[in-house]
C-alpha cells in the first residue's frame, strides 16, 4: 500500500489530519506529523466523505473494517462518537480499498507531541 500524504496535517497533539486516500492507499498514523517514537498512535476518525461504484469500498482501520458504497458522508456529529484506530508500527494505517475515493478527517488522540507555542 502506498501512504499518501495528507492535505493538512495539525502539528499537535487533538490536531486534525485530512487526507484522500484511493484504491491501495493508506493513512500512515506513525508518519504524521509530530509522532513520537511510543509504540502506538491514536487517532478518531470524525468524518468520512466517498464517492464510489457499485462494487464499493472498503475502509480498514485497527478497530475493523466499514464497507462503503456510491456516494455519502459520515460525521461524528451526526450523534456518533469518533471511530478509534490505534497503530501499532506496522499496522498503524487506515487503508482503502476498491473503486472509489475517500476524504477523511481524523484527530490525533495520544502518541502525537504538542506543538510549540508561536
Amino acid at each position: 500500500m502506498a501512504a499518501v500524504t495528507p492535505l493538512s496535517d495539525g502539528r499537535h497533539l487533538n490536531g486534525i489530519v485530512n487526507a484522500i486516500i484511493k484504491n491501495g492507499d493508506s493513512l500512515d498514523l506513525s508518519a504524521l506529523a509530530n509522532a513520537t517514537g511510543s509504540a502506538t498512535h491514536t487517532v478518531k476518525i470524525i468524518s468520512l466523505h466517498w464517492s464510489t461504484d457499485s462494487t464499493g469500498m472498503t475502509v480498514t482501520y485497527s478497530g475493523g473494517t466499514l464497507s462503503l458504497f456510491g456516494g455519502g458522508t459520515w460525521s461524528r456529529f451526526n450523534g456518533f462518537d469518533g471511530i478509534e484506530s490505534t497503530g501499532a508500527a506496522a499496522a498503524g494505517d487506515i487503508s482503502v480499498s476498491g473503486n472509489g475515493t475517500l476524504y477523511i478527517t481524523v484527530k490525533k488522540m495520544a502518541g502525537y507531541d504538542d506543538a510549540p507555542l508561536q
